[in-house]
């Protein structure tokens, strides 16, 4: 019996991450949530870190298209499921 020979062939790895560069000149959004009325009258000044802070850092980026703030769960649980919540539903 001859005896078979076997080529290998190479194949990239599937579980392999390859990070591409960063689309700056795509539209993106911010989505912005607080779990409660409280916290909303409490951290008044948090909507406007999460969102003046992030297009802050996205602008500093070099980052050009339209981003859309998205804030219609305000004192939405977290553990609601995403059909509960509005604004994660349109993000989604």
């Amino acid at each position: 019996m001859k005896a078979r020979k076997f080529t290998k062939i190479e194949r990239p790895n599937p579980w392999t991450y390859i990070q591409e560069e960063f689309p700056k000149d795509k539209d993106g959004l911010i989505y912005v949530r607080q779990s409660s009325m409280v916290q909303m009258q409490n951290n008044i000044h948090s909507f406007e870190m999460q969102t003046d802070k992030f297009l802050e850092h996205f602008r500093n980026m070099g980052c050009t298209g339209h981003i859309e703030i998205i804030a219609d769960d305000e004192g939405m649980s977290g553990t609601k499921d995403i059909h509960e919540r509005p604004g994660l539903s349109r993000v989604m």
